[in-house]
């Protein structure tokens, strides 16, 4: 399902924001309606709604539970709902005097089929839209439709491109363009190079994917202590860098304790019946920010792995 049933944030991050807020005014200055929205199927239940995108915050507050029920009957049919005087199909209940009057919904879907929002019009007099006007709200949420569709089509090729699917860490590609952006200009830089132990034995001996899961486990171990001050990359088979900005000491140590912890507990229920040696080997480089050479970091950091992978045999 499209951003694993789109919420809120979710449909936030995938359009502009200020451009649809003024179409929807738009639409309501055409429709001479009284307010017009974007409603997520994640966020409406017949209490109401958890947000959405409206041209009038106060009126989709004063009527959000009735708005949901709507946008849930246009959901389950599927398909553009015009209900001139009343909401929600057969629905009889007495109307205050302020109450809505009209709704005009239209469903938008997924490539796969899936309804995940609704653009919705409601007044609170009656109305009588023409068949242009119900047109033109279908094909406004045909632009957003493409508009949504094709922005996530974008980040999955970012993540495709730059993440490794299997660890769902940055690979190398990502991590260069995630450490460019981080545009560092003060306090120290620590690189972390990890290298896991003996994972041509465990493929040798119980095949790819158990190896698979060697490397799985340490990557999950990475990604449960990271901070928002490390960029944590795989870069190899079963390579990984932690890359770290602080000017805190000691702050590499700390983290490479709580990987070995937290990895020693993995590999006490992944091992086998033998006694071979699994964990990993890592080296650690440093730099200040204004001598700063990523490549030369990396590769220090790496030499120093190397050297001490050698002294454990």
């Amino acid at each position: 399902m499209l951003f694993d049933r789109v919420s809120s944030e979710g449909m936030e991050q995938n359009i502009d924001v200020d451009t649809w807020i003024s179409i929807l005014d738009n639409i309501c200055d055409i429709m001479d309606a009284s307010n017009a929205g974007i409603i997520t199927i994640s966020d409406f239940t017949r209490l109401g709604f958890e947000s959405v995108l409206c041209s009038s915050t106060k009126l989709c507050e004063q009527h959000k539970s009735k708005i949901s029920c709507f946008c849930e009957y246009v959901y389950k049919e599927n398909r553009t709902v015009y209900l001139s005087g009343c909401a929600c199909g057969e629905a009889t209940v007495e109307k205050e005097p302020d109450d809505y009057k009209s709704f005009c919904g239209v469903p938008i879907s997924g490539t796969d089929g899936e309804v995940f929002a609704i653009l919705f019009v409601f007044d609170l007099n009656p109305t009588e839209y023409t068949e242009s006007q119900v047109n033109l709200i279908e094909n406004i949420s045909t632009l957003l439709r493409s508009e949504i569709l094709l922005k996530e089509e974008s980040r999955i090729l970012y993540k495709n491109s730059h993440f490794d699917i299997m660890t769902m860490l940055l690979n190398r590609r990502g991590f260069f363009h995630e450490f460019n952006k981080a545009n560092i200009d003060e306090g120290e830089i620590v690189c972390l190079y990890f290298d896991l132990d003996n994972l041509k034995y465990i493929n040798d001996t119980y095949g790819h994917f158990k190896g698979d899961d060697y490397i799985s486990g340490f990557a999950s171990c990475i990604r449960n202590n990271i901070k928002y001050n490390m960029i944590p990359a795989r870069v190899g088979g079963d390579e990984f860098i932690v890359v770290i900005h602080s000017e805190e000491s000691g702050y590499a140590c700390e983290l490479v304790r709580k990987i070995r912890a937290d990895f020693h507990d993995f590999i006490e229920g992944f091992r086998g019946d033998d006694d071979v040696s699994l964990g990993f080997s890592y080296g650690c480089g440093t730099s200040d920010f204004q001598s700063l050479n990523i490549i030369n970091l990396i590769k220090s950091s790496d030499e120093n792995m190397y050297r001490n992978k050698k002294n454990k045999l």
